[in-house]
């Protein structure tokens, strides 16, 4: 599966994944946890370091329970360690708590900003 990962992301722009590795497709509000973000540009990204994150993470996301998600924007590529709520409330307070501007909406596909 770890080889489909990239090109899944290329493909469709991201992907969110169980801490299994397979794709998970029932998502209600998800928000990120703090601290467990990779950032690194294209351009320098190797196959090898790429799979060594998703492993880093995908152990870090069994410890804890939780997504991964994996997006591309602007020639960068972003993973994170992410949390599925079924309400919205709770999403958002999730959100805030780790300092996040923004949470998902999985339902609707839209980025929903976090008022302080």
């Amino acid at each position: 599966m770890n080889s489909n990962i990239l090109q899944t992301i290329f493909k469709n722009g991201g992907i969110i994944l169980n801490n299994d590795l397979t794709i998970k497709t029932d998502l209600k509000y998800v928000s990120s946890l703090k601290g467990y973000e990779f950032v690194e540009e294209l351009k320098t990204l190797t196959i090898k370091k790429f799979l060594e994150v998703i492993e880093e993470k995908r152990l870090k996301a069994v410890e804890l329970n939780c997504l991964i998600d994996c997006w591309i924007n602007e020639g960068t590529i972003f993973i994170d360690l992410i949390h599925n709520f079924n309400d919205l409330n709770d999403c958002i307070a999730f959100g805030k708590e780790n300092e996040q501007i923004s949470i998902y909406n999985g339902v609707s596909g839209e980025r929903i900003t976090i008022k302080y």
